[in-house]
């Protein structure tokens, strides 16, 4: 038998959020980065349904999620994700998160721990350093003064991808995916969403998330070099680390064999 696959909007209190969905076994929520629609989870939706219930919602102002009147926080990301997982009648879900959805899994596991089996962070950080922060505002400044949609794409890819993923065409193939995107995000919301990332800060509350919770983190990553996941690891109690040689920011994308591998063996440990 085929597994569950559903596509809905579920009510999360202030803004409907588009969800993909996929299997029925333990359910694991997936929160996506800056920009980013749930297709870019495609390989974790199809590659985990097998044996995991796999939710992947669109972000506020992103896909199908419209930006709500309120506009956007970390903290009301995590308060949709908890609202999804209600909604969706799960108590408990394993939670990853990539960059800026690292920052929801955060906050969600930190608001409401009795709703996070386990964590895994994705290229994620606590608190910004002063160039992380310099860097998240150069992407508002290109948003914002970049001559088309695809010059602002072209140049965002020189941030979230290897060098073998540049050579090979794989960074381009992404720079047209987000030109053919029936859903685009508007430059405003991208900047608003972006704000949210700067002003993100929880790292003197990490010591109190209880969930066990895996660091993964790309060696070569220009966003959050692996610093940031060391910072994660050295200040949630018995986090694991798990580096990539050779792999930047947007590694689940590049190598999702490779993470579904990492994900299955700490999931399936965790539930067990």
């Amino acid at each position: 038998m085929s597994p569950v696959a559903l596509s809905r909007s579920v009510p999360a209190g202030a803004v409907d959020l588009w969800v993909e969905e996929r299997g029925d076994g333990p359910p694991v929520l997936l929160l996506a980065g800056l920009g980013d629609p749930a297709e870019v989870w495609r390989p974790q939706l199809d590659g985990l349904a097998d044996r995991f219930r796999v939710i992947a919602p669109d972000n506020r102002g992103v896909g199908r999620t419209p930006m709500p009147t309120a506009g956007v926080s970390i903290a009301a990301m995590a308060q949709d994700a908890a609202a999804v997982l209600r909604e969706l009648g799960v108590a408990r879900a394993h939670v990853a998160g990539f960059s800026m959805g690292g920052l929801v899994a955060q906050e969600l596991a930190l608001a409401h721990p009795e709703a996070v089996s386990s964590l895994v962070l994705l290229s994620s950080y606590a608190r910004t350093d002063a160039l992380l922060h310099r860097t998240i505002s150069s992407w508002i400044w290109l948003a914002q003064t970049a001559d088309d949609p695809r010059a602002f794409l072209r140049s965002f890819s020189v941030w979230l991808f290897s060098h073998q993923a540049h050579d090979g065409g794989f960074a381009d193939a992404w720079v047209q995916a987000g030109l053919d995107d029936p859903h685009p995000m508007s430059t405003e919301d991208f900047c608003a969403a972006a704000r949210a990332c700067l002003e993100h800060d929880a790292l003197d509350r990490l010591g109190a998330i209880a969930a066990p919770t895996l660091i993964v983190a790309g060696e070569d990553d220009l966003v959050t070099p692996p610093r940031f996941a060391r910072e994660l690891a050295g200040r949630i109690p018995g986090a694991r680390l798990e580096l990539l040689p050779g792999y930047a920011h947007q590694s689940f994308m590049e190598i999702p064999d490779r993470i579904n591998a990492v994900l299955d063996d700490f999931l399936s440990e965790v539930t067990a």
